[in-house]
């Protein structure tokens, strides 16, 4: 009876990766998804940034008095500041996503040329844990993204209000509304963490998984 450790097994299956020569491999695809990761999580941490300027920028308009004008249009910038970089961050999850469909069409593809059953069944266990993995983050980044939109909108309202009714009377309006927008930012944030916990977690796995090219 053959005995097949858990080092030759993951040995053998990251060799199958890369049989195909010259071609694009699964080394490769695992690089760019890895990749993609990282750049999202690090696109996470600056949003986090620009959601506490957004509101804190917020908070201090709402406090002040006498000249009204400059505070609100450095309010105004970080609400484009954090609208821009959300933008970003909604094009870095389509290639984050696309990148991951290729790695784990080529995984699949070389599970089908695996002839060995004992190590065509580690791979493809081994590939059904990683796309769980997958779709935790993917239902996480959706929670996230429907946190932040009703967020973001407020935000938004606000500024356009408030640009017409940059008064001592527009502000005291808004006041309820600040206080919202302000406790609605925490769920965000709690979200945006669970978000990079899944992340750093896929990027460890894939890392310590993943040969580095010689």
């Amino acid at each position: 009876m053959r005995i097949v450790t858990n080092s030759a097994v993951l040995a053998l299956l990251l060799a199958s990766l890369v049989l195909v020569g010259c071609q694009s491999t699964g080394t490769d695809k695992a690089a760019a998804a890895s990749s993609s990761l990282e750049a999202y999580n690090t696109g996470l941490q600056k949003g986090l940034g620009d959601v506490d300027r957004a509101v804190d920028m917020l908070k201090q308009l709402s406090d002040a008095t006498g000249q009204l004008r400059p505070q609100f249009e450095t309010l105004q910038a970080a609400i484009a500041t954090l609208d821009s970089h959300a933008q970003r961050l909604r094009s870095m999850r389509e290639t984050m996503t696309a990148n991951k469909n290729a790695y784990f069409a080529k995984w699949n593809e070389n599970n089908s040329a695996i002839k060995d059953p004992e190590l065509r069944k580690a791979s493809e266990g081994r590939r059904t844990e990683a796309m769980s993995a997958f779709e935790k983050l993917s239902k996480d980044v959706t929670d996230g993204a429907n946190l932040f939109k009703p967020f973001m909108s407020k935000l938004k309202d606000i500024e356009k209000y408030l640009d017409v009714n940059l008064n001592a009377a527009g502000i005291k309006a808004v006041g309820e509304k600040v206080k919202e927008i302000a406790a609605e930012a925490g769920p965000v944030k709690e979200k945006v963490a669970a978000v990079q916990a899944d992340l750093e977690s896929l990027i460890a796995t894939m890392k310590n998984s993943t040969p580095t090219k010689a």
